[in-house]
């Protein structure tokens, strides 16, 4: 059953033939039946009941204003669910992390190629992005399996779980022989690499900061200063040193390509006075005059571009009070599992990872108004594996 399982999040994770929301609901029941076969404990309990509220209230409030479509409403409100219990369910008995390693592993990986295969589909239509920028009128890939034009937001978002394992590269299996280790590592350097030209050649801010603040977590959170800490250290400075004198001297044309790509050009744009700054103010003080939502209190875009803040804007208060207690439940779930010392580095490190390339992506775009809703699906699974894995570990005590 639970190759089964992961046999479906894959599915949902690779778009399967572009129809991965109608194909999950042919494993509903099963999905549903094997699910009932968990020993729950209270942490689950109280999370799902805080995410079934959440989903339900929100649900219900966008069907009244005329926000989803069917289909969209039974994905907002089932998946996430469903995939929570998957999540819980996959690591009741995953006392040597197989199963959560394939699991963040194929994330990773296939989120990756997903975007790979629509880069390549989008360069044999167009022969370039810049091409393919003007035809559409705006910067994004061409889906390989339907031809559906799949947004910059939503490409990034797939490749943030690539760009934020970087750290990750430091650490091994240890159960894993060296060349299968090796394999991995190299496998994760091109998913990166490639994964940071394509959001260059996109324009991708969030990409950057998902890179930077990823590095700093894992190393403050897992790292410990020793000298070859030390060492590693002098080495980046060193490397940053030589790449900054190779930018200035313009070596390869590096700083003419810098200043004439998009991302240079989106990053003058930002700052406080950008929009999405705005926008956030807007709704942080208009959500008090129209607390039941029905986006009244954004006027200057079309999303607010935060999740917290677009379920606020949409739905009001009281999901925005839920979807806050859920994400607490998330973060005292993995602040739990990292500081326990029963767990390998490397496990940590991937769930630190993904959580900082989660939450950036969160923070910047409008998760559920728009395609990017398979995201807050993943993000269940894996506080679902969190919480399987934070109840074994309790079991593992007794």
């Amino acid at each position: 059953m639970d190759i089964v399982l992961i046999s479906i999040l894959v599915v949902y994770t690779f778009n399967l033939l572009g129809k991965s929301a109608y194909l999950i609901l042919v494993f509903i029941p099963f999905m549903i039946f094997t699910c009932t076969k968990i020993d729950y404990r209270k942490k689950h309990f109280f999370t799902l009941t805080i995410l079934l509220l959440f989903l339900l209230s929100t649900v219900l409030t966008s069907l009244y204003y005329g926000y989803l479509s069917t289909i969209s409403s039974i994905e907002i409100l089932f998946y996430p669910i469903l995939f929570y219990l998957i999540g819980v369910k996959l690591t009741s008995n995953d006392y040597e992390y197989k199963k959560s390693y394939i699991i963040l592993y194929m994330i990773i990986f296939v989120t990756f190629i997903y975007m790979f295969l629509n880069y390549f589909n989008t360069i044999s239509l167009y022969g370039s992005l810049e091409t393919a920028k003007l035809s559409l009128g705006g910067r994004a890939l061409i889906d390989f399996w339907d031809n559906t034009e799949r947004p910059a937001t939503f490409v990034i978002v797939s490749l943030s779980f690539g760009l934020a394992a970087i750290p990750t590269l430091f650490f091994n299996i240890e159960k894993l022989g060296k060349k299968l280790n090796f394999f991995i590592k190299i496998s994760l350097l091109f998913v990166f690499f490639t994964s940071l030209y394509l959001s260059i050649q996109l324009g991708s801010r969030t990409s950057v900061i998902i890179i930077i603040v990823s590095l700093i977590v894992v190393q403050l959170a897992l790292f410990k200063f020793t000298f070859r800490t030390l060492i590693n250290y002098i080495l980046i400075f060193i490397c940053l040193g030589i790449s900054k004198y190779l930018f200035e001297a313009n070596v390869f044309d590096l700083k003419e390509m810098w200043i004439n790509s998009q991302l240079y050009e989106r990053f003058q744009s930002s700052g406080m006075g950008s929009s999405r700054f705005f926008a956030w103010k807007e709704v942080l003080i208009g959500i008090f005059n129209y607390p039941l939502g029905g986006r009244k209190s954004l006027s200057s875009l079309e999303y607010v571009h935060n999740l917290w803040l677009d379920v606020a804007n949409d739905v009001g208060i009281f999901p925005l009070a839920l979807i806050i207690i859920f994400t607490a439940f998330s973060i005292t779930s993995l602040l739990k599992f990292i500081i326990s010392k029963q767990h390998p580095v490397l496990i940590k490190a991937l769930f630190l990872s993904i959580f900082v390339a989660f939450f950036i992506s969160f923070m910047t775009e409008p998760i559920l108004r728009t395609q990017e809703r398979f995201l807050f699906v993943l993000f269940c699974l894996i506080v679902g594996l969190l919480q399987g894995l934070n109840s074994l570990n309790r079991i593992k005590l007794i």
